[in-house]
C-alpha cells in the first residue's frame, strides 16, 4: 500500500491529501475488522437477547460512537496536517470530541440497560436485584462524562476538576440526599435479604398490599391485589412497619387464626346419657373423664378431632391449637389456630371456610349456640 501513496505523491497529488488517505485507509479497515468481529460475535450470543438488543437500540449507538469517533480523529489529525486551519480545526474538533463522549455515554448506558435486562432473566435477580446498582453507575457515568465534556471545552485536564471535589461532593450529597439515602436502604434490603422482587408485602403507612414488582434506587413498585399501582420510597421499608409474606410461602404452611363466640347461656354441664349419647356417635372424641363434662368441653374435643383428620392441615412442626379466649360481653370466643398445607390465597380461604361452616353447623348437635347480637332493639 505504501507503494501506492508514494507514487501518488509523485505524480502531483497534494501530501496531505495522500495522508488522509493513509488515515482513512487505516480506520476503514479497523472498523471493518471490529465491525466483523461483532457480527460474528453477536451471532453466537442466545436468540432471546436480540429483543433486548432491539429495545435498547444497540448497533444504532454502536455506529454513533464508530463514525463520530472517526470523525474527531481525522479533525484531530487534520490540525497537524492543514496548519493553516488549526484554528477551525480545534473549534470542530471540540464540537465532534464532545459528541463522541456523548454517545460513547449513552453506548454505555445502553449495555448496562442490556446486562440487567438479561441478568433479570435468571432466578437470581429476584433475590438479588441490581437495579439500584444500576442507577448509580449511571448517575456516576453521567457526572464523568460532563466533566470531560467540560475540559474538552474548556481544554484542561480532567483531573483539574477534582481539585474541588471535597465542595462537589458536599454539593452533591445535598442535591442528592433522597437518592443516597435510596441506594444505602437498597443495599440493605439486598444485603439482608429483607425483600425480593416478587415477595408479597403489606406497608399499612402506604395502604400497599401486594407483590413487589421492581425495586430502584428512589422507589419500590408494587401491585395491589386490586391491580393499582404503589410506588413507596426505598428507605421507607427499613424505617416504616412492613409484613413480608414470603416466611409463609417457604414454610408451606398458612395460618388460621379464627375464633367463634359461644353464647355462654348455652353452655351446660351434661348428663351422663347425653355424654354417652355423643360418645357413641362420634368414636373420636376422648374416654369418659372422671366427673362432670360440659357440653363445651365435648364440643372441643370434636373439634379437635374432626381437625385431626384433615388432609389439609399440617398436623405436625406447626402450631395446633384450639383454645378458648377471655369471655366478653359478646360471648366466650372458641379459637382454632391451626396451618395449611395449601398458601394459595382461594384454596386457603376454601379450607378455612370449609372448618367454620362444620363448626357453626355442629354447634346445635352439642347443644350450643353461636352469640348473635340482637338487632332487633
Amino acid at each position: 500500500m505504501s507503494y501506492i501513496f508514494d507514487f501518488l505523491v509523485s505524480v502531483g497529488v497534494p501530501r496531505f491529501i495522500v495522508q488522509y488517505l493513509a488515515i482513512a485507509q487505516g480506520l476503514i479497515l479497523y472498523f471493518a475488522m471490529v465491525g466483523i468481529v461483532l457480527f460474528f460475535w453477536l451471532k453466537q450470543l442466545p436468540k432471546k437477547w436480540e429483543s433486548f438488543f432491539q429495545r435498547h437500540h444497540l448497533k444504532k449507538n454502536v455506529w454513533r460512537v464508530f463514525i463520530l469517533t472517526y470523525i474527531a480523529y481525522y479533525i484531530h489529525v487534520s490540525k497537524e496536517v492543514i496548519p493553516d486551519y488549526k484554528y477551525i480545526f480545534e473549534h470542530l474538533w471540540t464540537i465532534f470530541a464532545s459528541a463522541a463522549v456523548v454517545t460513547s455515554t449513552v453506548l454505555s448506558l445502553c449495555l448496562v440497560n442490556i446486562a440487567v435486562d438479561i441478568y433479570e432473566t435468571y432466578p437470581i435477580s429476584k433475590r438479588v436485584p441490581i437495579r439500584s446498582y444500576n442507577q448509580v453507575f449511571k448517575i456516576l457515568l453521567g457526572m464523568g462524562a460532563c466533566i470531560i465534556v467540560v475540559s474538552i471545552f474548556l481544554n484542561k485536564s480532567p483531573l483539574a476538576f477534582f481539585t474541588g471535589l471535597g465542595a462537589t461532593i458536599a454539593l452533591v450529597t445535598v442535591l442528592f440526599k433522597d437518592t443516597i439515602a435510596g441506594f444505602m436502604a437498597s443495599v440493605q434490603l439486598s444485603s439482608y435479604d429483607m425483600v425480593r422482587i416478587g415477595d408479597w408485602i403489606t406497608v399499612p403507612k402506604y395502604q400497599a398490599d401486594g407483590d413487589v414488582l421492581e425495586i430502584t434506587l428512589s422507589t419500590v413498585k408494587i401491585q395491589n391485589f386490586d391491580k393499582t399501582i404503589s410506588m413507596i420510597p426505598t428507605a421507607a421499608l427499613l424505617t416504616d412497619g412492613v409484613k413480608n409474606w414470603r416466611g409463609m410461602f417457604d414454610s408451606k404452611g398458612r395460618r388460621i387464626k379464627k375464633s367463634i363466640p359461644i353464647d355462654m347461656h348455652t353452655v351446660r354441664f351434661c348428663t351422663s346419657t347425653e355424654a354417652s349419647n355423643l360418645r357413641k356417635k362420634f368414636p373420636q372424641l376422648k374416654m369418659v373423664r372422671t366427673g362432670s363434662v360440659t357440653n363445651l368441653t365435648l364440643f372441643r374435643e370434636y373439634t379437635e378431632a374432626y381437625l385431626k383428620e384433615s388432609t389439609a392441615l399440617h398436623q405436625e412442626g406447626f402450631l395446633f391449637l384450639i383454645r378458648e379466649l377471655d369471655p366478653t360481653d359478646k360471648g366466650l370466643p372458641l379459637e382454632i389456630y391451626v396451618f395449611t398445607k395449601d398458601t394459595r390465597w382461594a384454596e386457603h380461604e376454601k379450607i378455612q371456610a370449609d372448618i367454620i361452616d362444620h363448626m357453626l353447623a355442629a354447634l346445635d348437635i352439642f347443644g350450643l349456640k353461636a352469640f348473635q347480637s340482637n338487632t332487633s332493639s
